[in-house]
């Protein structure tokens, strides 16, 4: 197989895929496209069945743009250090309408993120899997915005089932994280940044701490929220807090529970696990 992009390599250009598949390719980083500072455009197109052995299942994208609407991109396999649909690298991506879904990779089963800014709107990222964090989306080092999107149904078996943010800040807004789990924390969201949540969902999501969210050394902020039916192992079944603060304001919680029989003899906080933190709540139920 090539060293980089088994079906498509860009190097300094310019290229848009539209209304075509990129699939069943191989490559040992970015199966089936790679591309280094460009602009790619993805438009109503679909990215399947390809694989890497290492980053990049579907694509891997390394410096420059890219802009995607509408289309899939699905049923990838990456390796490590991960990006089974897609890893991106320094990267400016807004992606609107697309799903994302099937993918596996050691770290980021979805999508892979460091540095760059990454806009997410109207996006599915449904049923990813990662060995190690973020089942859904993997971001480091860079700011992530999520609107009017759906993660759900991810898992990860470290942390972030839906998705895993290290030194991110990530905004999150009318959208549903529902349906994740990670074995160990942050079944939902694992976050050691800045998180603000508005007018979202989190809900259903499992994990040993932190069903619905992880938050370590982080700050939070949550709005007109509903935080319902997650649960934790150990402790925190809608968050687990730590070294953190986090102020809640009409956020609604309801139907979390920290269910196992572990430790000490059950489980901590069904809906809050706070450790060396600070928290406001005000208003909500």
């Amino acid at each position: 197989s090539p060293d980089k992009g088994g079906g498509l390599h860009v190097l300094y250009g310019t290229v848009t895929v539209s209304g075509s598949t990129i699939s069943g390719n191989n490559a040992d980083h970015g199966g089936g496209l790679y591309a280094a500072q460009s602009a790619v455009t993805l438009a109503e197109a679909a990215v399947e069945g390809n694989s890497a052995y290492g980053a990049g299942g579907g694509l891997l994208i390394y410096g420059g743009t890219l802009d995607t609407t509408a289309g899939t991109i699905d049923n990838n396999t990456g390796g490590y250090p991960g990006g089974g649909g897609l890893r991106l690298d320094d990267v400016d991506a807004e992606l609107i309408g697309t799903v994302i879904s099937g993918n596996t990779a050691s770290n980021g089963g979805g999508v892979w993120i460091a540095e760059g800014t990454t806009v997410l709107t109207e996006v599915m990222v449904t049923d990813n899997t990662a060995l190690s964090q973020g089942g859904g989306v993997y971001a480091k080092d860079g700011p992530l915005s999520i609107g009017d999107s759906t993660f759900s149904g991810n898992s990860a078996q470290s942390s972030g089932g839906g998705l895993h943010a290290r030194y991110s800040p990530v905004t999150l807004s009318g959208s549903t994280i529902s349906g994740n789990t990670s074995d160990s924390s942050g079944g939902g969201l694992a976050v050691n940044e800045s998180l603000a949540v508005a007018d979202s969902t989190i809900s259903d999501n499992v994990a040993y701490s932190g069903g619905g969210l992880a938050a370590y050394s982080a700050d939070i902020t949550m709005t007109d929220t509903a935080v319902t039916g997650n649960s934790a192992s150990f402790a925190g079944g809608a968050f687990y807090v730590n070294y953190s603060s986090m102020t809640l304001t009409d956020v609604t919680t309801s139907g979390n529970a920290a269910r196992a029989i572990v430790y000490y003899g059950t489980g901590h906080g069904g809906g809050i696990s706070s450790r060396h933190s600070t928290l406001t709540i005000d208003g909500g139920a």
